[in-house]
């Protein structure tokens, strides 16, 4: 040993010949490695621990990689060694014996509630007495190949997990039977961790994802997760339920998750290793929490109350080698242990805490304009000159624990708006072309635990401006280009208005000329709009027109009607409408005899005499050739026969100038039809309706001899379906029936002799009608 150096974290540095340079961290009295003896003959000659299990009497039992058990006290000191026979009992030695390796390498181990102990290798199992002898008892083989993870049920039953699947002995049964899925079906995949929770039910992580086995039953159901809050990675390698029974899980790719809640059907999970910015790394599978609650491999310790998540390294003293999962314990002391390829690394957690060490900052170099300069005073201020645009800085904390894990961060104050983080790998801040003015530069760095160190840098940084960039300069460009802005302004403002009133008189002109055009087009529009609701010969209203506007009509004097019958509302003289159709009696012989024009002519003037007898607010209507429809609207039902028979009159009593010194007599017959027809059902029969039975009139009419008129005043049924039914019968019988009641034409022979004896005349017409309305 040549040198010796104690730093300021309080690491000791040896260096010397043949041993290189070592550390030794007086600080850490919580972990520690038990690496292999030095005696050949020692039991524990061999490093690579790959199972461990500590058993009642305090014994703890460690597994090498290269076969066989060492047996160690509570000190660690190998007491003595297991060997296995194919067939009979296994030999327990002593330190100071001599012999040959076992022939076996134990991969899992626990001890059952019987006190016995179980060792799983490939393909088989060892079942151990725990006394002094440590016989063995039994060998029982299994079909999962390797053998992975072994767990004592609280029911007596051994759980093997293998790597081909999850296998099950029963108390008092001799073979080692499978565990297949829900349904029958076989998992082949390698069971990485098994956990027994509080309720009996046994939870299985494997590469295919998470199983349980419900207390009491025998088959394997995964464990579904709610959308959004499942595994990240479905590969469990590591399970643990810590004191207040919550389940942790270690998966291959994704590290540590909790489970968050769990209603017997679907789980929810949190990420914490991916929370935390750990990715792509596991949590180290051999998941052990200690008195604090802190979650622990040989990897990582999680601290859920501060949710700090802490990576152990070499610096902490976990230096272990390769650390094997499945290969750890947690002794009745509460030491934890975990296997390794260099031995047994011990953890004292009650002693154990994340490194407080505040290492001080220090500039380890100064760039300007890419030149490295001396960066002596630094701490007092840098000041740039006008031609200085860069500067760079090179900072460095002094904790050689593990500085590649020490985090940095810098901020310009006056420039950056947070805190730019960097690496240990990148340690410099650099900038370029600062506007001129007063700058602070402020580095912090933390320690290998990741906490911020009190000792930042706040180094002061004036940069100089050029003359270009002077006050005086710069509101002297700022003067001259507010007077180009306002000449520029006034040019454009000036043009702008010369263009305006060019505009406008455009505008005036066009605004002008489309107003005459839309009032032609308005013009032409009602034009055309009248014409297609109006027939050409006689200027009457068509069917279009009707359809457009009688709907409304028809609507109201049914809720006129309704409200009077339901409601008892008031119901005017005058409400309703009554529908006439008119035809001309004999017009085909006026076509064949005298000649289309001759037709043409009769209908012109049937339409003026109909217009005289009518209103203006009526809709007289062209209901086709040589037939007139018209509603009378707003017209008490007690004037609809003498309606009716001054319109017949208006027809019949004079002649009618053909146009060519002739003229000629000619008659009509007329039905018409209240609406509604019906008070108590006004909306049983709808306007359609109505001109039908006025069609029905009319023609009753024609076929009685014509020169008449009939009409429907009312009609009754005990329900609308029934009124609607009895509408459909002949109109004869429908009035024999009493169903409706009809007012025809008097005297007219022919409607007696047509059936229509019981119509009431046209006189009786006005108290059948008060009636009605009543």
């Amino acid at each position: 040993m040549t040198s010796l150096l104690l730093d300021h974290s309080g690491v000791i540095w040896v260096a010397g010949f043949g041993v290189g340079l070592q550390r030794h961290d007086s600080n850490n009295r919580s972990l520690w490695l038990r690496s292999a003896d030095l005696q050949a003959n020692s039991p524990f000659s061999s490093s690579d621990v790959r199972s461990l299990l500590q058993i009642d009497n305090g014994e703890i039992w460690v597994a090498t990689h290269q076969g066989g058990v060492t047996v160690m006290d509570v000190q660690l000191r190998a007491i003595g060694a297991l060997q296995v026979r194919s067939a009979g009992e296994a030999v327990a030695t002593s330190p100071a014996a001599k012999q040959a390796p076992p022939p076996f390498r134990v991969t899992a181990m626990v001890q059952a509630g019987d006190g016995t102990v179980w060792l799983g290798t490939d393909a088989e199992l060892y079942q151990f007495g725990s006394d002094g002898h440590r016989r063995q008892l039994r060998r029982l083989p299994h079909a999962g190949g390797p053998t992975t993870r072994l767990l004592a049920g609280h029911d007596g039953s051994l759980w093997v997990g293998t790597m081909d699947g999850l296998f099950r002995l029963r108390p008092g049964v001799e073979q080692v039977v499978r565990v297949a899925r829900q349904g029958g079906q076989v998992l082949y995949a390698e069971i990485s961790a098994i956990a027994e929770g509080p309720d009996g039910d046994l939870w299985v992580g494997s590469s295919k994802g998470l199983f349980r086995v419900a207390a009491g039953e025998r088959e394997l159901r995964r464990v579904e997760a709610e959308a959004g809050a499942e595994l990240a990675n479905p590969s469990v390698i590591g399970l643990l339920f810590d004191r207040q029974q919550t389940l942790w899980l270690d998966t291959a790719v994704t590290g540590l998750h909790r489970m968050r809640s769990w209603d017997g059907q679907r789980a929810s999970f949190e990420r914490i290793s991916q929370r935390h910015g750990v990715v792509s790394r596991p949590f180290g599978a051999n998941l052990i929490s200690d008195a604090r609650g802190r979650i622990w491999t040989h990897m990582y310790v999680y601290d859920p109350a501060s949710d700090r998540l802490h990576e152990l390294t070499a610096a902490d003293g976990a230096d272990l080698g390769t650390g094997w999962f499945y290969s750890y314990a947690r002794t009745h002391d509460g030491r934890l242990l975990f296997g390794g390829s260099r031995g047994i690394l011990v953890v004292r957690p009650e002693r154990f805490d994340a490194s407080v060490y505040a290492p001080p900052l220090l500039v380890s170099e100064l760039s300007i304009n890419g030149q490295r300069v001396s960066a002596g005073g630094i701490l007092a201020g840098l000041t740039l000159a006008p031609e200085q645009r860069s500067f760079s800085l090179t900072f460095s904390a002094l904790d050689y624990s593990d500085p590649g894990r020490l985090r940095y961060a810098y901020q310009l104050q006056g420039f950056d708006p947070d805190w730019i983080d960097s690496s240990a790998d990148s340690r410099l801040a650099s900038y370029s072309n600062l506007d001129p003015g007063d700058y602070v530069l402020r580095v912090r760095a933390s320690n290998r635990s990741g906490a911020w160190s009190p000792h930042e840098l706040a180094i002061k940084v004036r940069v100089m401006p050029a003359w270009w960039q002077s006050w005086w300069f710069q509101l002297l460009v700022l003067s001259l280009l507010v007077a180009m802005v306002n000449a520029l302004v006034r040019l454009r403002t000036r043009s702008l208005r010369l263009r305006q009133g060019e505009l406008k008189r455009m505008v005036r002109e066009r605004t002008a000329e489309l107003e005459t055009l839309a009032l032609a087009l308005q013009r032409e529009s009602a034009a055309l709009e009248e014409s297609s609701l109006t027939d050409p010969l006689t200027g009457l209203r068509n069917r279009r027109f009707l359809t457009q506007h009688i709907e409304a009509d028809a609507a109201l004097a049914v809720r006129e009607y309704e409200s009077h019958f339901k409601y008892g509302a008031k119901l005017r003289e005058d409400a309703g409408l009554i529908f006439f159709l008119f035809d001309i009696d004999g017009f085909k012989e006026v076509n064949d005899r005298y000649g289309h024009a001759a037709g043409d002519a009769v209908i012109r003037q049937v339409s003026e005499r109909l217009r005289r007898v009518f209103r203006d607010t009526d809709y007289l209507v062209r209901w086709g050739g040589e037939e007139f429809l018209v509603v009378a609207r707003s017209t008490p039902r007690s004037h609809a026969a003498d309606l009716a028979e001054r319109a017949r009159a208006a027809v019949a009593e004079h002649p009618f100038d053909l146009g060519d010194g002739r003229f000629l007599s000619r008659t009509c017959s007329a039905g018409f039809c209240c609406f509604p027809l019906s008070t108590q059902h006004a909306a049983a029969l709808d306007w359609p309706a109505a001109v039908n039975i006025a069609d029905a009139a009319l023609y009753a009419v024609k076929g009685a001899g014509r020169n008449g008129w009939l009409g429907a005043l009312s009609a009754g049924g005990e329900s609308a379906e029934a009124l609607l039914a009895q509408s459909r019968r002949p109109l004869a019988e429908w009035m024999r029936s009493g169903g409706v009641t009809l007012v025809g034409s008097a005297p007219h022979d022919g409607l007696a002799e047509a059936g229509f004896h019981n119509a009431v005349a046209g006189e009786q017409v006005r108290s059948v009608s008060a009636s009605v309305e009543a």
